[in-house]
């Protein structure tokens, strides 16, 4: 099914002439690793918070 799908993706974008011009291959996404304790607090308090901020849960608990 991976293969299928990922093939049709492909295939859709180069006939399209979309290849390398959505989001995912800008750079907005980045991965690196979290080599302390403060920035990984710093993250899961991000992430907890997320569902908060556009209203989908009152508190962070609930999510």
């Amino acid at each position: 099914m991976q293969r299928l799908t990922t093939t049709h993706v492909r295939r859709w974008h180069l006939h399209r002439h979309t290849v390398g011009t959505t989001h995912l291959y800008r750079g907005t996404y980045k991965s690196f690793p979290v080599e302390e304790d403060d920035h990984l607090y710093t993250l899961l308090r991000y992430v907890e918070r997320n569902a908060v901020r556009p209203t989908l849960v009152e508190r962070t608990e609930l999510w």
